[in-house]
């Protein structure tokens, strides 16, 4: 491969504990033109993270280390939520946990591709400079003169809470969370919310439950809900909750959007 004209601003960060696997690596991507940064211990990669470098992507192990590919991902989760697609994982087969954890955002790539590996990781980071190519301004809301609206959240997996508050939050909706179905129920007793998005199965109840219930005590709010689920086919989610849009877990968040924004839309010119 010829090395481009004009370096690029964005640098790949490599994250597994194999020195072979990293060499032929760094010297893939150095070949087109890339800064490489190298880390073989999760505490190397947060460190990485942390730090002024433009990281444009980062390619790590999924198992490499005990897991350090899928912990480095739960840290960035947190504390680098820009970064949540711009990872490639390497693993021999799909690992469990992977399509929950990463939501459709990243890739799998078996780590004799390397190839395919490069050619992922190097798009993301060619595209990393231009803010569109992250799909956020989409996301973003102008919600106008109402002001941000009024969202129940209710996830009891504390990982996909923090990171759809986070989402939730660059739309513009203003939150309130809770890790239950109980603790849900306690607040729409009372409460009022223009949008209210839902876990389907949870420890304490599931979607059926939740809009049985709301059909019984607060049926006004029955049309601002919708529903997420890890698994779609085969359900029977039309007869459980009629009308109500349950979304898979994963997909594009641009979908969600549209059915939040039409919901609040609605709602708010009745």
């Amino acid at each position: 491969m010829t090395a481009p004209s004009v370096p690029r601003s964005a640098s790949i960060l490599l994250v597994h504990d194999d020195s072979a696997l990293l060499d032929v690596l760094t010297r893939a991507f150095e070949a087109r033109g890339f800064e490489v940064a190298i880390a073989a211990t999760e505490f190397a990669a947060t460190s990485h993270l942390q730090s002024p470098r433009l990281i444009g992507a980062v390619v790590a192990g999924w198992f490499a280390g005990a897991g350090m590919g899928e912990a480095v991902y739960r840290w960035a989760l947190t504390h680098r939520y820009d970064l949540r697609a711009q990872f490639v994982f390497m693993a021999p087969t799909p690992p469990e946990r992977f399509i929950e954890l990463v939501q459709g955002r990243c890739l799998l790539v078996r780590p004799d591709e390397i190839d395919e590996l490069v050619r992922i990781a190097a798009a993301l980071a060619e595209n990393i400079d231009d803010p569109s190519s992250t799909g956020q301004d989409e996301l973003a809301i102008d919600w106008g003169p109402g002001g941000k609206p009024t969202l129940l959240l209710i996830e009891d997996d504390p990982l996909q809470l923090s990171w759809m508050k986070t989402l939730l939050g660059e739309m513009g909706f203003q939150i309130t969370s809770v890790e239950s179905q109980r603790a849900a129920l306690a607040r729409l007793a009372d409460g009022d919310y223009e949008v209210i998005l839902s876990d389907w199965y949870m420890a304490d109840g599931s979607g059926a439950d939740l809009y049985g219930w709301l059909v019984r005590n607060r049926p006004q709010l029955v049309s601002r809900c919708v529903f997420m689920s890890a698994s779609l086919p085969g359900h029977d989610f039309p007869r459980l909750a009629p009308g109500r849009p349950v979304l898979p877990k994963g997909q594009d968040a641009g979908t969600m959007v549209k059915h939040l924004r039409s919901i609040v839309e609605e709602g708010r010119s009745a």
